[in-house]
């Protein structure tokens, strides 16, 4: 943040991202609490909606996840025949303050 800014940071978890706002307050790049860059985490962590600023974040649907990674490991199991099955779960992103508004 010295040398370079960056259009955005996203960062591959919301946990990840409390750190890159951490170190945004520390740089005095916040304007009136909110970050000057924005940031999105991932996973849309319950954290992230209460903390202030609330984090910006991508939801993978959890509980899609988890059940379509179990029916494939059942099907995996009953057929035996070593084939890899795919499942695209959708995801959607959570604009919340950590975003910059529209100028």
């Amino acid at each position: 943040l010295n040398e370079t800014r960056p259009d955005a940071i996203v960062a591959t978890d919301d946990f990840l991202a409390f750190g890159a706002l951490r170190a945004l307050s520390e740089k005095d790049q916040l304007a009136d609490g909110q970050p000057t860059i924005p940031v999105y985490g991932f996973n849309n962590s319950i954290r992230g909606r209460y903390q202030h600023p609330s984090l910006s974040s991508v939801d993978i649907n959890p509980e899609q996840l988890g059940y379509h990674a179990t029916r494939l490991l059942i099907e995996h199991i009953q057929d035996g025949n070593g084939e890899t099955a795919h499942q695209i779960v959708d995801t959607s992103v959570i604009h919340r303050e950590t975003s910059l508004k529209p100028q």
